[in-house]
C-alpha cells in the first residue's frame, strides 16, 4: 500500500511539473504587456490567441496572467477577482474586458480605419 501511495504521489508531481512546463513554454512565446499602448495590447491578444496545447482553462488563465504586468495585470486580476470562479472565466470575456479598458470602447471603428487605409 505504501508503494502505491508513493507511486501515486510521484505521478501527481510529474503531472504538475509537466503542466507547469507547458504553461512556461507558452508564456515565453508571448510578449509581456502592460497596456500602455493599444497596438501592443492588440499584439498581445493575437499572441495569446496563438497559444496552443494548454491542458485546461485554468492553465489559460495562468498564461494570460503570467504574460501581463503593470496596470494591465492589475485590471486583469481585479476582473478575475470579481468572477465567481477565476479558473472558469472564458478567454472571450477576458479579451472583451481588456479591449474595453485599454484599447477602445469602439473596437469595430479601429478595424474600419484599418480597412480604409
Amino acid at each position: 500500500m505504501d508503494q502505491e501511495a508513493a507511486l501515486r504521489t510521484q505521478a501527481e508531481i510529474a503531472a504538475r511539473n509537466e503542466r507547469r512546463q507547458i504553461i512556461l513554454n507558452e508564456i515565453n512565446k508571448v510578449t509581456k504587456c502592460d497596456g500602455s499602448d493599444p497596438t501592443l495590447v492588440r499584439q498581445w491578444i493575437q499572441e495569446i490567441q496563438l497559444a496552443r496545447g494548454l491542458p485546461d482553462n485554468a492553465a489559460a488563465i495562468e498564461l494570460i496572467s503570467g504574460s501581463t504586468c503593470g496596470a494591465f495585470k492589475l485590471e486583469l486580476e481585479a476582473f478575475l477577482a470579481q468572477q465567481s470562479n477565476r479558473d472558469a472565466v472564458l478567454w472571450e470575456d477576458i479579451r472583451t474586458h481588456l479591449l474595453q479598458c485599454f484599447v477602445s470602447a469602439d473596437h469595430a471603428e479601429f478595424h474600419r480605419g484599418l480597412l480604409t487605409k
